[in-house]
């Protein structure tokens, strides 16, 4: 006990104390702010309320060059080959389908510049809605009313975009048409089966996930 206590004191006074640890500790890494969405993220084209004139010429170069543009002129051509529907004039051989195919899509960026330039100075949104009804023909009437309703948030009003696009695209043709079909009577029609394009594809886009779920239902096998 005395041996060990004499050990004890000897320790203290000469064997020096070890220094406390001066090693500063490590903070973790701010975790750097994340980067914002870009205005043309298709997810905010979506839902961005209301568009930017950024946003707006962006959704305008979209539908340029979408796949519905591109093949929608590629099968009107087709068409307009098979049962003879466009003017005699221009043929019926490859050098008539690419007349053709090169009017349809020139009346496709007409429109889709029209409705661009009525969007923006007018301060329309184009953006299709879903109704979110159940009656059927409510549905109806929702989707066909969206070509002449903009539902903005402060309260419906006429909008005119969709119009002036169907009139760009109609009356384009006449650049292009030769003179037995290039009369106002028939850009007028034109026009009438743009918008009727129109209409459709906002009855389609009402519809859509009731059709999706149909399919779904035909051709998912049942678990059994």
């Amino acid at each position: 006990m005395i041996l060990y206590s004499a050990v004890s004191l000897v320790s203290i006074l000469f064997i020096p104390a070890a220094a406390p640890d001066q090693t500063v500790p490590q903070t973790a890494a701010p975790i750097p702010p994340a980067k914002p969405i870009p205005p043309c993220n298709s997810y905010r084209l979506q839902y961005d309320y209301p568009l930017s004139p950024v946003q707006r010429s962006c959704i305008w170069a979209s539908n340029l060059l979408t796949t519905s543009a591109v093949f929608g002129a590629a099968f009107g051509a087709g068409y307009a080959q098979l049962f003879k529907t466009d003017p005699p004039q221009w043929g019926y051989g490859p050098e008539g389908y690419a007349r053709s195919y090169g009017t349809r899509y020139a009346a496709g960026m007409s429109k889709a510049t029209g409705e661009y330039l009525a969007g923006l100075i007018l301060k329309e949104d184009l953006r299709p809605r879903l109704s979110h009804k159940h009656n059927p023909f409510a549905r109806i009437w929702y989707a066909g009313s969206s070509l002449v309703v903009d539902r903005r948030r402060s309260g419906p009003r006429f909008a005119a975009a969709t119009l002036v696009g169907a009139a760009a695209s109609g009356f384009t043709g006449m650049a292009f048409y030769p003179a037995g079909s290039n009369t106002v009577a028939d850009a007028l029609e034109r026009s009438g089966m743009s918008l009727a394009g129109s209409l459709a594809y906002a009855e389609l886009y009402e519809f859509e996930p009731d059709i999706f779920k149909l399919l779904g239902k035909l051709f998912t096998p049942a678990l059994k």
